[in-house]
């Protein structure tokens, strides 16, 4: 869920639509501080990209492709999604964002920025927008997420427990047998807050379970090989094994 809790906050009374938290202002220092180069490579290849939902395999393979360090782009990447999001949440279009974000940021650097870093910040913001692209892998994955959270419920776990219950005789003194039973637990966010639900389960259940799971993954199968028949793009939720 960290990836869609936005930081950025409205400004009540002003003529901007958000603030940035002090603490998000380091990820824009972050990108004056980034070689022009290595972000131009880095925005060429999120447009060329594949969109997908998993922010780790994305930051790895930019890693490579601009010859940063993981973790310095990692962070940057997961600052962009949160970007992304907040484009969304205010429902502006990509000019007005990067404006937006330029006006509120002046704000902040003005006081603590050199004169050196602001104008470094103004060649970048084309660039910013670049990395921003809706239709790159950025703008398409976190729009993706965002879609999938929207749901009530969301699974992060789950497990079976099968348990043996002994069935004794009414004075229970003698157990005449056992029965078997399953219990299903499912671990779900509902908004920020996790839940835990248990579901009991008998042999049939199990078997029922099983079936419209392996459906579903029939169904996989089937969209997966109309979408390449027909060049359709599907989102891939993981990455794919062996990668």
């Amino acid at each position: 869920m960290s990836e869609s809790q936005l930081a950025f906050v409205p400004s009540d009374g002003t003529r901007l639509p958000f603030r940035i938290p002090s603490d998000e202002v380091r990820y824009f220092k972050q990108i004056v501080e980034t070689d022009i180069e290595q972000l131009n490579r880095a925005a060429a290849f999120l447009r060329g990209e594949k969109p997908r939902l998993d922010v780790s395999s994305l930051s790895r393979d930019l890693a490579k492709a601009v010859d940063l360090e993981f973790e310095q782009v990692d962070s940057l990447v997961r600052f962009l999604w949160r970007l992304t999001l907040v484009k969304r949440r205010f429902e502006l279009n990509l000019h007005e964002f990067i404006a937006a974000l330029h006006a509120s940021l002046e704000q902040f650097s003005k006081q603590t920025w050199s004169q050196e870093d602001r104008a470094e910040w103004e060649k970048r913001q084309q660039i910013l927008a670049d990395l921003l692209d809706p239709q790159g892998a950025l703008g398409l994955g976190a729009k993706a997420t965002e879609l999938l959270w929207e749901q009530p419920l969301v699974l992060c776990g789950a497990r079976v427990v099968t348990d043996l219950r002994p069935i004794f005789d009414d004075p229970a003194e003698i157990i005449q047998g056992f029965i078997t039973f399953h219990t299903l637990i499912l671990r779900c966010l509902e908004g920020t807050d996790e839940k835990e639900i248990h579901v009991a389960m008998d042999n049939n259940d199990v078997s029922l379970l099983k079936g419209h799971l392996e459906r579903a993954e029939k169904k996989l199968q089937v969209i997966d090989a109309e979408s390449k028949a027909k060049d359709v793009r599907i989102i891939p939720m993981e990455e794919p094994e062996g990668e």
